[in-house]
């Protein structure tokens, strides 16, 4: 059966030469754009040896990808020894995607993009809200991280070159076009590692941007270090605020156990041309952290603190001030003060 819509197919047809695809015939086409279920009851195995299988999947006509639709959501570039790096993608639209349409680069010396590798030939759809994992090895990913989901694996016969310390990985389209790009540095990574062998580094918001630094993390400890296939132990969805500066949570524990590990400082101004700074100070009124010192401010965007002061030492627990003051060359001045607790 087929939903929604279209029932039953008229004939299926077993596929040799091993008779391990089938090829339905259906009465009516189906909607480009829409994502069909396929269920199947009652189907047994060539030597009877199994009876009354039962199972369904998702299926539906694939669309073109454009920037945003498919994003780079976790990367791997500084596996074990004897490791293998790896690159998971997130279907962040409501399109269904076809990834042998999708071609995976690096980025050479001087910035530009090296010649790209198909990711697929198969036809091989990610529907929306689905992970992807790209790998050279699925065999050592689910040995070494066991709470990897299989099915969400994808072989590559070689996968774009990831520098230890730093490198530029792109998504783009069959039309050369860059749906995704990130800049990673391993200085995302917490400074409280003792090793960020075999760590990755997770996307934080998919609607956040790409390359900014506070939207990667590294995965938590409680998960092995690593989600592969899978939602992110430090994924965050965004919270909209009514005040042009606001602190989520308020309440945080930055013990790497992927719940509440960071603050998330959010802002919104009414327009561009905003130069400031974003501070942190214990409730004695000692400074704690600089987030940012006279730095040109965007329209929107996110500062992250971590609970570390500016020699990357944890702070005690307790109440913080996160006090920000921006300027326009016009003269107009805003500032805002709030109150954040750093829990045990």
């Amino acid at each position: 059966m087929i939903s929604p819509g279209i029932g039953q197919p008229l004939k299926a047809t077993t596929l040799p030469p091993f008779y391990d695809k089938v090829m339905l015939e259906l009465s009516q086409p189906l909607v480009k754009g829409l994502v069909y279920s396929v269920s199947a009851e009652g189907i047994s195995g060539c030597n009877r040896s199994e009876n009354n299988i039962s199972g369904k999947c998702p299926t539906g006509l694939a669309a073109d990808a454009k920037p945003g639709d498919l994003i780079i959501n976790e990367l791997l570039f500084n596996p074990p020894p004897l490791g293998f790096d790896y690159l998971e993608l997130y279907n962040n639209s409501k399109k269904i995607l076809r990834l042998a349409d999708i071609y995976v680069a690096s980025a050479g010396a001087d910035g530009s993009i090296k010649p790209p590798v198909r990711i697929t030939e198969d036809e091989w759809s990610v529907y929306p809200g689905e992970f992807i994992l790209l790998t050279e090895d699925p065999g050592w990913i689910i040995t070494n991280y066991p709470t990897a989901v299989a099915a969400a694996l994808l072989k590559m016969a070689t996968l774009p070159s990831m520098p230890d310390d730093a490198g530029k990985v792109f998504l783009l389209n069959r039309d050369g076009q860059v749906l995704d790009e990130v800049d990673y540095d391993h200085h995302w990574h917490s400074p409280l590692l003792t090793s960020e062998s075999g760590v990755s580094l997770e996307r934080i918001s998919p609607d956040a941007a790409s390359s900014l630094g506070a939207n990667w993390s590294s995965a938590s400890t409680s998960t092995g270090y690593g989600t592969p296939g899978y939602k992110n132990s430090m994924a965050f969805t965004d919270e909209v605020s009514p005040e042009w500066l606001s602190a989520d949570p308020k309440i945080f524990s930055p013990d790497q156990d992927g719940y509440r590990d960071y603050c998330f400082i959010h802002y919104q101004l009414d327009g561009p041309g905003y130069t400031g700074s974003l501070t942190i100070y214990d409730i004695n009124g000692r400074l704690i952290r600089r987030l940012a010192d006279h730095s040109i401010w965007g329209v929107s965007g996110m500062y992250r603190w971590d609970g570390l002061d500016d020699m990357n030492r944890p702070q005690a627990p307790g109440h913080y001030i996160l006090f920000a003051e921006l300027f326009q060359l016009s003269g107009k001045i805003i500032r805002k003060k709030l109150v954040v607790t750093l829990a045990g």
